[in-house]
């Protein structure tokens, strides 16, 4: 709870009346009354001179040093005459009543990073991420609500993410090399025997393009001589089909 403090000045101190008055001091004011006589010893209830202070002089109004509160982040308030100190937001009053210090209290700052200056402390928030409604709170920036689309306006679509985003294209188009774009996809696919054995081969490991060779003469081979076989199998048996015929009639 704030406590304030009021501090009673006499303002006799300065004599501020003439010969054979004498000053008594009220509340923030002054009265000049006769002085007592001589003769009798008692005092008159005459007044010769009757004087107030007026209102009291404001003392937040001064500047530099004589200012009383902090100079940068003190408030003043004019109390009738008496200054009363407080501070801005972030910051607390020491002791002394007139000294702003900063307040230190960063302790939830989700999706940022305290940072402690002499504008007290404050969360400084992470790359995707704004400002919140609290103090202390940092909130997700949805890029792909922003007025100029990031993704290609034809054919892409954004997707928000916490603290970034990404982009996609639609069915028939890839991103570009910047993540951003949409390029109609090209089927490189090729039903040429030859162009797709290039392919094959630029990939494969040397010893995969020998045996696969090799595999290759091989069946060729294996299968030229299964024919031949077959070739010759059935040529012999039209050969001995043909003698059997010729013999008969000689018999």
């Amino acid at each position: 709870m704030d406590m304030k403090v009021f501090i009673d000045v006499d303002p006799c101190v300065s004599s501020p009346c003439g010969e054979g008055t004498v000053c008594v001091s009220t509340m923030f004011a002054y009265e000049c009354q006769a002085a007592t006589t001589p003769a009798t010893g008692n005092s008159t209830t005459e007044v010769t001179d009757t004087s107030t202070m007026g209102p009291p002089a404001n003392p937040c109004e001064a500047e530099g040093d004589a200012y009383p509160c902090h100079e940068l982040y003190g408030v003043c308030e004019n109390i009738d005459g008496t200054p009363l100190c407080s501070c801005y937001d972030g910051y607390d009053l020491a002791n002394d009543g007139v000294t702003c210090m900063a307040h230190l209290n960063c302790s939830h700052c989700e999706n940022g990073e305290c940072v402690i200056s002499d504008a007290g402390a404050k969360c400084v928030c992470d790359s995707g991420y704004m400002q919140g409604t609290g103090e202390h709170t940092c909130e997700d920036i949805n890029e792909c609500k922003s007025e100029s689309s990031v993704c290609d306006v034809e054919y892409g679509e954004c997707k928000n993410t916490a603290g970034a985003y990404y982009c996609s294209c639609i069915t028939g188009f890839v991103t570009g090399g910047n993540g951003l774009t949409c390029q109609e996809y090209m089927d490189t696919a090729t039903d040429d025997p030859e162009e797709t054995t290039n392919f094959a081969d630029h990939d494969e490991p040397i010893e995969w393009k020998i045996a696969r060779k090799v595999i290759i003469i091989i069946t060729v081979v294996t299968l030229l001589i299964v024919i031949l076989s077959i070739v010759i199998v059935v040529i012999c048996c039209r050969c001995k089909n043909d003698d059997k015929v010729k013999e008969k009639p000689n018999a």
